[in-house]
This record gives C-alpha cells, sequence and structure tokens, in this order.
C-alpha cells in the first residue's frame, strides 16, 4: 500500500480562502497513482447475485444522491441486478462508501487533493470513493450549465465504472455507452489517487442560432421529447467525461457587465465613438448589425471614467460582493442581478467585447493610427492598468484576458503576474499547417512573456457559422494529437465546437476529454480501444470509415489553415462535392459500412451500433450529397425554350432550311462525345429548333464530311443503324419514347418505345405521321423534321428530349455527337437528355442574354457599374451569350433586376451557370462570385462564394418563400465583391414549382 508521504507529501492546496471569497486554484497540477493487490479481491457480483451494496450518508447532498444513482444503474447494466444503496455498511459485503465524510472517518482526509480530484481507495471490505462535493450543487437540476461546483465523488464513481467494469462514456444513450455485462464482478484491492492535468477541461456542442435552423444539435435516440432533451443529456455527458468544475476563460466579461443599461444615458462617453458622431450602445450601430457584439454595446478605453468603474467593478467582484451590491442589473433577460457567467471567483473577466470597435474618438484614434501593434499594446494597456491597481492595492485574485483579434499579439512591454491568460487559437484542424506553426510560435512567446503556462487556450473545432450542416466534422486523431502536442504550454483548453449533430463531434470531444486529464495517453490507443469495443468484429472497416471523414474534413479546412490568417476560406459546394465528398469517397465510405454489417452480423450489439452510426453519423452526409446532385439534375443540365411561329409563317420540309421562318428558330451546337481520327475530333454541325401550334420543327446542319464520304445505305436494310444517321428522341411524359432517325440518302425509320421502371422495352416501329426530308452533296447534308404534337401526346410544357448524329467515314472511325454533352456511350440513354421547353416559366428576364446589348446596357439588368459587365459570345449553353465581369480591384458589382411574379408560400427553383477565370480573392477568407434572391429574406447562392478557375458549372438552390411576401420587393443579383478576374454568368432561371 502507498504510504500517506508517497500520496499525499508533494500536493498543493487546492482550496484558497482569501477575505472570504472561494478561490480555485486553477494551476494545473495532475496526479495519476495507482496501485493494484489482486491477492485481496472485492466480490461484488457473482452470477448475477450481488454481493455489494452503495452506501450513502444518511444526508446526503444532491451531489452524492446523483453518484449512488448512475452507479446503481450502470453495475445493473453490467452485473444483471440491483445494487441497494443504503445508509449503513452491511456485515459481509463489499460495501461502497460514497463521500468525503466516510472517507474522514476511516482516518484519512482530502486537504490535499488538487481541484476536481478524488481518492478510489479500498480498506477491508469498504472501498471508498471520495472527492470534495459542493452540497450546493444539483446535478439533476443543473445539467447542462457550466456547473462551477465540485462533484470529486461523482467523478471517482465514474473512474470506478470504467477501470473495474469496463464502462465506457463514448456519448450519451444506449449506444454511446458501453457496459460489458459482467455478471461477476471481481476486483482487486486498490489505492488510487487522480487529479486532472489541464484544470479547464471544457468543450461547447452548442450551436449560433441562425434562422430556421435548430438552436441545440439535433439528438438521435429516444422519443421526441427525449430529443428535446439534448441540453440535459449533453451536461450528463460533460459529467461522465469529467469535465472542468471551475474554468477561468476570458470571455467578453466587460460586454457581461451591462454597461448600456446601467450609463448609456448618464456616461455616454464610456462607450466608443463610431464614425458617425454616436456613442456605440445599441446593436443597430457598426457593421456587425445582427451580431451579438452589437448587444452590449462597444466601449471607449481611452476614457478614464471608464477605467475606474471597470476597476470598482473589478474590487467588488473579487473582495466577495454581489452583485446587487455592486450594482450589476442586467434585467430578467440576461439573468436577474448577477456577476456573469465567466467570472469565476477569484477571476474578474476583463476582456472587450467581440468585433473589437476601433473607437473614433480623438483620444483612441492618436493610438490606433500608429497600426495594428498600437492597437494591441492600447487594450493591452488598459488590462496592465487595471491588473497593477488591484496588486498594488492588494485586492485577491487575477484578472482574465484573451488575447484575441485585434489584441492577440504580444504586447510590447511586459505584465503583471496577476494576469491570466487565454489565447485564441484556430486549434486541432490547423495541425500541420502554416496557421499550426504561426499559433505554437506566439504560445511559445507568450508563455515566455507570462513566465509560466497559458491559462486556457481557446480553440475553435466547430462548424464555422453552420456552413457544413450534414458534413461529420469527426477528427479525432487531430484532436489527440494537437493537445497533446500543447500540454507542455497551457493550463488547460476549451474546445468551441458548433454542429448541429450532436454526433459529429462525439469522439472528437471524448478524446480532447481524455487528454486533457491525462496528457500521457497516446490518442491511437484511446482510438483503438473506441473502435474494438464498440465494433466489435467490424472495428476495423469502421476505423476506416471514420479515418475516410477525418481526411475529408481535414481537407475541406486545409486552405484556410494553411493561409496565416484569422479568416477563414472554405471551399464551395462544387468544390465540396467534386473534390472532397466526391463520388469516389462515398463509394468507398458505403463499401465500408456494407463490410462492417457483413462483420457484425452475429454480434448484436456490435451490429446495432453500425447501423445506428450508418444512420445518424454517415447518413446526413450521404444524404446530403445525394440531394445535391438531385438538386443539379432537377433542372437539367442541359435545356432550351423552343421560340413559336407566328400565325401567318410556315416551314416547308424539303430539307433546305432556306425558309424566312429558320431565321427565326434557335441554334445550338453537336457536341462531340466519342470516337474519331487519332488526329483530333471532327467538326460537329448544328441543330435549329422551332413550333407552331402543331408541330415541332428540328433542322440537322453537317458541313463537316461532304456526303460522298460518308458510310450510309438506301432501301431498308439493317445497316441504317450502323452507318451515318441522325436521330431525334423524344419522352414527352407519357411512359413512352419516340425515335425519329433519317440518313443522308433520305431513308427514315421512325420506333417506340415504352418506359417502365426506368428500363426501356425492346423497339417497335411506328406509322407516324412526322414528315422528314433530307439534301446531301459536297458540301454536307441537312436534314428537316416536323413532328406533330398530336403523335405525342398533345403540346405539353417540355419534353425530355436529344438529338443525336453518328458520322462513319468511309476511311476512319466513326464519331458520335449529341445535342446533350452528358451522353455516353448510346443515343438511348433517355437520362442523360436535356429538356425542351415550349412554354417559358422562366421569372429571369433576359436570363439567357439573347438580347443585344445596347449603349453598354443589358436589356432588364442594373449593373451596378458601368463597363464591368459585357456579353460575350458563343460561351454560353448552346453557345448562347455569358454575362462576362471583368474586375481590377476589389469591391463590390454586380448585375441586378427585380422579379416579377414570385407568390408567398410557394417552392421555386433558381439555376444559373457559372466560369470562373483567374478569380482570386483580395481578403482571405471572403470575396468571389455569388447569386441573390432576396424576397423578404436575402439567400446567397452558393454558399460561399466562387473563386479561382474552373470549367462551366451549374448552380442551383431550391427554395420556399414565406407566407408574408411583397410581390413588389423581390429582387436577385449575380455579381462578385473583393476579388480581381473575370466570371462568365449564362443561363439564369428561376421557376416555380408548386406548393412546399
Amino acid at each position: 500500500m502507498f504510504s500517506s508521504k508517497q500520496f499525499f507529501g508533494r500536493w498543493l492546496p487546492a482550496v484558497l480562502l482569501l477575505c472570504g471569497v472561494f478561490l480555485p486554484d486553477l494551476l494545473a497540477k495532475g496526479i495519476h497513482l495507482e496501485k493494484l493487490n489482486p491477492a485481496e479481491p472485492l466480490q461484488l457480483s457473482e452470477n448475477g447475485k450481488v454481493c455489494s451494496v452503495i452506501v450513502l450518508p444518511s444526508e446526503a447532498c444532491p451531489v452524492l444522491r446523483f453518484t449512488a444513482q448512475e452507479l446503481q444503474m450502470l453495475l445493473k447494466q453490467a452485473v444483471g441486478a440491483d445494487i441497494p444503496v443504503t445508509t449503513q455498511p452491511e456485515s459481509g459485503k463489499v460495501c461502497i462508501m460514497l463521500g468525503e465524510g466516510f472517507y474522514r472517518k476511516a482516518g484519512w482526509n482530502l486537504d490535499q487533493v488538487p481541484l476536481d480530484g478524488y481518492v478510489i481507495r479500498s480498506k477491508g471490505s469498504r472501498i471508498y470513493l471520495a472527492g470534495r462535493d459542493d452540497p450546493r450543487g444539483d446535478p439533476v437540476r443543473e445539467a447542462g450549465g457550466w456547473c462551477k461546483w465540485e462533484r470529486g465523488t461523482l467523478y471517482a464513481a465514474y473512474d470506478f465504472l470504467e477501470r473495474f467494469a469496463g464502462v465506457r462514456f463514448y456519448f450519451p444513450g444506449k449506444t454511446g455507452t458501453v457496459v460489458p455485462f459482467r455478471p461477476t464482478l471481481r476486483i482487486p484491492a486498490m489505492e488510487i489517487v487522480e487529479a486532472p492535468d489541464f484544470t479547464v477541461r471544457k468543450y461547447l456542442s452548442g450551436v449560433r442560432p441562425i434562422t430556421g435552423r435548430p438552436t441545440v444539435p439535433m439528438w438521435y435516440e429516444g422519443t421526441p421529447e427525449e430529443r428535446r432533451a439534448v441540453i440535459r443529456k449533453d451536461g450528463m455527458n460533460r459529467y461522465r467525461l469529467r469535465g472542468s468544475s471551475y474554468a477561468a476563460m476570458a470571455a467578453h466579461g466587460l460586454a457581461q457587465l451591462g454597461y448600456v443599461t446601467r450609463f448609456a444615458k448618464t456616461r455616454p462617453e464610456y462607450f466608443a465613438l463610431t464614425d458617425k458622431g454616436e456613442r456605440y450602445t445599441c446593436p443597430r450601430l457598426g457593421w456587425d448589425i445582427g451580431n451579438h457584439a452589437g448587444e452590449f454595446g462597444q466601449l471607449c478605453l481611452s476614457e478614464p471614467g471608464l477605467q475606474e468603474q471597470v476597476y470598482r467593478d473589478a474590487k467588488a467582484f473579487l473582495t466577495g460582493k454581489s452583485a446587487a451590491e455592486a450594482g450589476i442589473d442586467l434585467g430578467k433577460k440576461n439573468g436577474g442581478v448577477r456577476w456573469p457567467g465567466s467570472f469565476v471567483p477569484g477571476y474578474f473577466d476583463a476582456m472587450p467585447n467581440d468585433s473589437f470597435y476601433l473607437c473614433r474618438c480623438p483620444r483612441c484614434q492618436a493610438v490606433f493610427k500608429n497600426g495594428p501593434q498600437a492597437v494591441n499594446d492600447h487594450v493591452w494597456g488598459f488590462t496592465k492598468a487595471l491588473a497593477e491597481r488591484l496588486k498594488k492595492e492588494k485586492i485577491p485574485g487575477r484578472v482574465s484576458m484573451m488575447a484575441y483579434n485585434p489584441y492577440r499579439r504580444m504586447p510590447s512591454f511586459n505584465l503583471p503576474d496577476n494576469i491570466w491568460l487565454t489565447l485564441a487559437a484556430v486549434g486541432p484542424w490547423s495541425i500541420g499547417t502554416k496557421r499550426m506553426e504561426s499559433d505554437l510560435e506566439l504560445i511559445r512567446l507568450w508563455t515566455e512573456k507570462l513566465g509560466t503556462r497559458i491559462g486556457c487556450l481557446w480553440t475553435y473545432p466547430g462548424d464555422p457559422y453552420r456552413q457544413f450542416a450534414d458534413l461529420p466534422m469527426m477528427t479525432p486523431s487531430a484532436v489527440g494529437k494537437y493537445y497533446k502536442q500543447l500540454a507542455p504550454y497551457i493550463h488547460g483548453a476549451f474546445l468551441e465546437g458548433e454542429t448541429d449533430h450532436y454526433l459529429f463531434q462525439y469522439l472528437n470531444f471524448y478524446m480532447f476529454s481524455k487528454i486533457a486529464w491525462n496528457n500521457s495517453l497516446e490518442p491511437e490507443a484511446i482510438l483503438k480501444e473506441h473502435f474494438d469495443r464498440m465494433f466489435g468484429s467490424g472495428a476495423d472497416a469502421m476505423r476506416q470509415a471514420y479515418d475516410q471523414l477525418e481526411r475529408c474534413w481535414l481537407k475541406l479546412y486545409e486552405r484556410a489553415c494553411a493561409q496565416n490568417t484569422d479568416k477563414g476560406d472554405y471551399p464551395n459546394e462544387i468544390e465540396r462535392w467534386t473534390r472532397i465528398y466526391d463520388e469516389a469517397v462515398m463509394t468507398r465510405i458505403t463499401r465500408l459500412l456494407d463490410q462492417a454489417e457483413k462483420l457484425t452480423s452475429g454480434q448484436k450489439e456490435a451490429l446495432e451500433r453500425v447501423r445506428f452510426m450508418r444512420r445518424e453519423l454517415f447518413g446526413p452526409m450521404l444524404a446530403a450529397r445525394e440531394k445535391w446532385a438531385a438538386e443539379r439534375h432537377l433542372v437539367s443540365d442541359w435545356s432550351e425554350t423552343v421560340p413559336e411561329l407566328n400565325g401567318g409563317e410556315k416551314i416547308i420540309i424539303d430539307g433546305k432550311i432556306d425558309d424566312p421562318a429558320w431565321k427565326k428558330a434557335i441554334t445550338v451546337p453537336f457536341r462531340h462525345i466519342s470516337g474519331g481520327s487519332a488526329n483530333g475530333v471532327p467538326s460537329a454541325g448544328t441543330l435549329k429548333m422551332i413550333r407552331d401550334k402543331d408541330h415541332f420543327y428540328a433542322a440537322f446542319t453537317f458541313p463537316a464530311v461532304p456526303a460522298d464520304r460518308l458510310k450510309y445505305s438506301a432501301g431498308k436494310g439493317k445497316k441504317f443503324w450502323f452507318e451515318s444517321e441522325a436521330e431525334t428522341l423524344i419522352l414527352p411524359g407519357n411512359g413512352k419514347m419516340y425515335q425519329y432517325a433519317c440518313n443522308p440518302a433520305g431513308e427514315v425509320r421512325t420506333m417506340i418505345y415504352s418506359i417502365d421502371n426506368l428500363q426501356l422495352s425492346s423497339p417497335s416501329e411506328q406509322k407516324s405521321r412526322a414528315r422528314i426530308r433530307c439534301s446531301a452533296g459536297r458540301h454536307g447534308w441537312i436534314a428537316e423534321f416536323a413532328i406533330p404534337f398530336s403523335e405525342t401526346g398533345g403540346l405539353r410544357p417540355e419534353w425530355k428530349a436529344n438529338f443525336g448524329y453518328v458520322e462513319v467515314p468511309v476511311i476512319g472511325n466513326p464519331s458520335l455527337f449529341s445535342w446533350s454533352p452528358y451522353l455516353k456511350k448510346s443515343f438511348q440513354e433517355f437520362e442523360n437528355f436535356g429538356i425542351l421547353r415550349f412554354s417559358d416559366r422562366n421569372l429571369i428576364r433576359n436570363g439567357d442574354f439573347r438580347l443585344p446589348q445596347k449603349n453598354g446596357r443589358i436589356p432588364f439588368w442594373n449593373a451596378s457599374k458601368a463597363g464591368i459587365f459585357a456579353l460575350d459570345d458563343n460561351l454560353g449553353q448552346a453557345n448562347l451569350p455569358a454575362l462576362r465581369g471583368s474586375f481590377l480591384s476589389g469591391g463590390r458589382f454586380y448585375c441586378a433586376q427585380q422579379i416579377v411574379g414570385m407568390k408567398p408560400d410557394t417552392q421555386y427553383r433558381f439555376s444559373f451557370f457559372i466560369r470562373p477565370d483567374g478569380l482570386k480573392r483580395i481578403k482571405a477568407g471572403r470575396g468571389g462570385a455569388y447569386a441573390t434572391i432576396y424576397f423578404g429574406k436575402q439567400i446567397m447562392i452558393p454558399d460561399i462564394p466562387v473563386d479561382g478557375s474552373s470549367g462551366r458549372t451549374k448552380i442551383v438552390k431550391i427554395f420556399t418563400t414565406g407566407k408574408k411576401l411583397n410581390p413588389a420587393k423581390c429582387s436577385m443579383t449575380i455579381g462578385v465583391f473583393d476579388v480581381t478576374g473575370k466570371v462568365y454568368f449564362d443561363t439564369v432561371r428561376l421557376e416555380e414549382i408548386g406548393k412546399p
């Protein structure tokens, strides 16, 4: 057994009593001591028969009562029977004694156990679980809050369950709480002392409030009521992962002291002066409209009166005065009369409000004009003066402050030793990047400046502004390596992990908590144990699937973290789904999940967990990509609106296309799909399309190869389908496909197919009323088609259709041409056809930019600046014009138009094509090409503006208008901001889908 000297001789006190104020010692002092004696076993159960009891003090505090409940519940799952909870030990049974009281009666004490530490110690048939427990704390009532009260015995109980019953707390609920069934539970005698290496061990799983999105992470098990109890379940997870009971973290403390409420009217000089000459006392000033930073105002740190007021508040808090005595009344909205949540006893949070505003008053501007270092020193000078004054007057405690932009740099002067530093850093996703190198250097410099480790590292491994709602941010390897690497420099860390799905971060939270408690643990060992215990024989396959998630997410952040900047630069949705979470990745993950299910088919619990993860962790991502792919094809990637002839205009079908009416037709090119000689791609022909009320007309022109150099046959022979021929294929939406074909000899074939379960039937030749004529000569050949609407079920709003041509030269290889560029092998691939529209439902006027530019103006479009936008021919869809924007410097440039005809409570589909050409962002993390739709609220499309250079890509967004809509105030824009280079837009469409 360990001696008392071995156990306690080197520990420092964890609790100080200064001027009547409870002041927890937040300096990390980790202890991990264990001695086990298997020669003296303690029998808790045998073959499901209980040999033990849980003993509570007769007047147990809420922490101890909750500890007994947790022990009883989890041990019952382990051994298969209830272990009774009593208030007295029972002879002949192993007694699990809970709390410091029993421990002291046994002759020991916890006087030198560090904050959050505990002891697990046996003596005879008694096992003592003991730590300091605050009688004011109630785990049931307060689950989910920061819970600033000690609960050492509860932590001892969770450690006991992990060590001796094999329980693992990966995440709350049946699936994530692993409790091996052990009807016989025999454990060794023990002497264990534990205290965490990090004093600050906090994570945030909450989400930023965004309209139309849940304000708490989506849960995954139980009834709807249980899913809504996510905050309580998350609080339970904080207990089980042994999070900090106290954590001094600077978190905009000055913003939480109610200065706007207290002084906006009586002391307006306390607040920053804006460039409009107003005092910053409300949320509607500055660029941060809607940002919580505006709610609490912004301060003028040069103002002597403010400096004095902050000192008075700091003195009141650090000397134990109540918030009411200090005059802190924030109203019911902010919790009433209380000190703010970031104010840990003994630590006054002096950090300014978020989105720090550069005060325009003469005193501040005289400093700020000297650049970023001057801004940095001005803020730290304010903190230094406050800390030095408190120290001089012997006020106990420390000033908590964060190094945060724009005051994250090292100050050019020394700081007093009563400053407790929180440092903002990107976090685990920067590991291995330039930003990580920069952060690490700054961390080292700060530790040198302070002469001690940093109090808390505030990191941001969460979904930035909730842009990637359905992508799991599962990066446990990076999390473990990051905090382990930085452990020598910090007393603790805060992981700000916003996520829409709680499960997306569960293993990050678990890894962080384990490494934070014991820095010597190896991340790889933690992960191996996790996959083995969760997934049994499917462990390796699931590990590979998780590793794929980690690689994808880190690649998502690669560009942002590679830049040594403070603004993220993230891939837009095109890049995300085509370069990171692409089809190959989705296929690999699906294959691994299939493999894991097969491997665990005989292991009930492991199989259930594999299926659970498939549904809840991987499912949203797989569904999101499918949805994205589906949205791209809801409007075909290839479409045209066919113009209509006036009543008196006629098309004569004679194979010559010299009728004046053909001049009103649209002309589109054929695309080369495959084949051709090794010397290059043959030239494609063109297609003209027009209609009247009774017929659809198409005219093929093939000037590339003289007809006498092509293979084609007259007569009804079988060679027709294997030689040069042109085809029109129509799916009018009646379950059939119509095929009209001809060759240069004028030979015609008309076929009809049925479509059943997305499969074509064998064709049958139809007796058609279509008129088809050809002409051929040395300059190529022409084919004219007139197809009656009555033959295809009548005139419909649109057809799914395609037009193709096989060129078989006398000498050389055949070539395949198609109107739709998505064809792969044959003309019968109807899933890759385009769309022909016979009535244009597009609410965007001149969305195809067909109308010619006049005097620098583009019809129906209003440009923000003349000369920035112009029309370019032959760059858009089907040889139509594209809108080209050329940008030499930063700024915001756009073309806009009012939208006529939008309706309330209606679903719409908005789409456009975009081709960026050397778009370069001027500012890291922002800038690019985009479109917006405004209908009472504004939607940016895509969610992250496009930059760089890429091929022509279609963007699709489906949205629903609100029930209240002002039709006169609907509009849209296409444009750029903060970039140089060029971008091309074409085929801009907005179409009504119907009621949601």
